[in-house]
């Protein structure tokens, strides 16, 4: 059983909300409401540098509502954007 969140990103308009609540139909897995904050990130990620993105993630309001038991280290492997 996977017990490390993972995260699923997509644009709005896209079957985003279709594909969260085929997700969350699943008995093993939890899927909280969707959440904007990670947008203001991607948005300036080229144009800052030195900016301790995981420890603003992590004290996001949103990110703290999901009770997630996620510290700097866990999140050390995000180190980029995957794009599909």
């Amino acid at each position: 059983m996977l017990e490390s969140p993972f995260f699923i990103v997509g644009c709005g308009r896209s079957g985003t909300t279709l594909l969260r609540r085929m997700v969350d139909a699943h008995p093993l897995l939890a899927v909280p409401v969707e959440s904007l904050f990670m947008i203001d990130y991607l948005r300036v990620r080229d144009s800052v540098q030195n900016v301790p993105y995981k420890r603003l993630i992590l004290g996001e309001h949103e990110f703290s509502e999901w009770e997630l038991s996620v510290s700097e280290d866990d999140l050390a492997a995000c180190n980029g954007v995957v794009e599909v």
